[in-house]
């Protein structure tokens, strides 16, 4: 899917601007800041993925035989390992160094999503009768967000991961759906399918209900992004699907962010003080 494949090939560029996000709220552009190289596993290449408020870095990294996750903290970058096969990745952490992403089985026969925590990585399994699982988010409260196959591995469905249960959030009466971001609160957001897969639109989860937050005129969004003010950003198309452009939902509204002076945007992290001036943004200049 779109998301995944920009997720995964921009997080250099998130990285670092989650440097600036948590150095303090004032807008990252007026800020000091230096770039640390984390360095490897042993192998050529790294990428980042997520960082808490203590500094501790969540990504992946290559090694002497494939990739595994890694946690970097105190100067250190330690190998997550696997659930038994040869290729990890680590997506998320939250304050409490708590890592999710998702790792191969023995005989890298499935991917599924894992928990790390007190130097244990815990299969997640994937309870939604499929074969294979993904975790992207997790919140303060060990909650986790991300998606898995449904019997048959035909379709991904997003999941709420809490205490010990995989709950299936349904769709927008399309046949998918997939999470990327959870507040403290619980909430989940991401994207999914309309009915009769006709589009592709973000939603907002809480209490029980998935929400259609709609688009900027076109026909596809996605959210990525969630605070604990229940505040959303991501990207949406334009009327025609002429553009992508970074959004901010906020108090029932989807607002367009624009652009720096291309025809594309996108949001992908959001703090609870100065909303605007501190999200996340990456812009393509045609």
């Amino acid at each position: 899917m779109k998301t995944t494949h920009y997720i995964r090939t921009l997080v250099g560029l998130i990285a670092l601007l989650l440097v600036c996000l948590v150095l303090g709220s004032s807008p990252a552009w007026a800020m000091d800041y230096t770039i640390t190289d984390l360095g490897t596993l042993g192998g050529p290449y790294s990428q980042a993925s997520g960082m808490n408020n203590n500094g501790h870095v969540v990504g992946t990294s290559s090694t002497a035989e494939g990739y595994h996750a890694f946690l970097y903290s105190k100067g250190v970058m330690s190998d997550l390992g696997t659930l038994g096969g040869t290729y990890s990745e680590g997506l998320g952490i939250n304050n409490n160094g708590q890592a999710v992403g998702d790792a191969t089985i023995a005989g890298d026969g499935a991917y599924h999503a894992f928990l790390y925590h007190n130097g244990v990585m815990s299969d997640l399994g994937d309870s939604l009768g499929g074969t294979f699982s993904y975790a992207y988010g997790i919140n303060n409260n060990g909650q986790v967000a991300g998606y898995a196959t449904t019997a048959g591995d035909t379709s991904f469905h997003a999941f709420l991961y809490s205490n010990g249960i995989m709950s299936d959030l349904g769709t927008l009466g399309g046949s998918y759906s997939y999470a990327y971001g959870i507040n403290n609160n619980g909430q989940v957001v991401g994207a999914a399918g309309t009915a009769g897969d006709a589009a592709n639109h973000a939603f907002l989860y809480g209490n029980g209900v998935m929400y259609d937050l709609g688009t900027l005129g076109g026909s596809f969004s996605e959210a990525l992004g969630i605070n604990n003010n229940g505040q959303v950003v991501g990207d949406a198309t334009t009327a025609g699907d002429a553009m992508d452009h970074a959004f901010l939902y906020s108090n029932g509204v989807m607002s367009d962010l624009g652009t720096l002076g291309g025809s594309y945007s996108y949001a992908l992290g959001v703090e609870v003080h100065d909303v605007v001036d501190t999200f996340l943004c990456h812009d393509i200049v045609d």
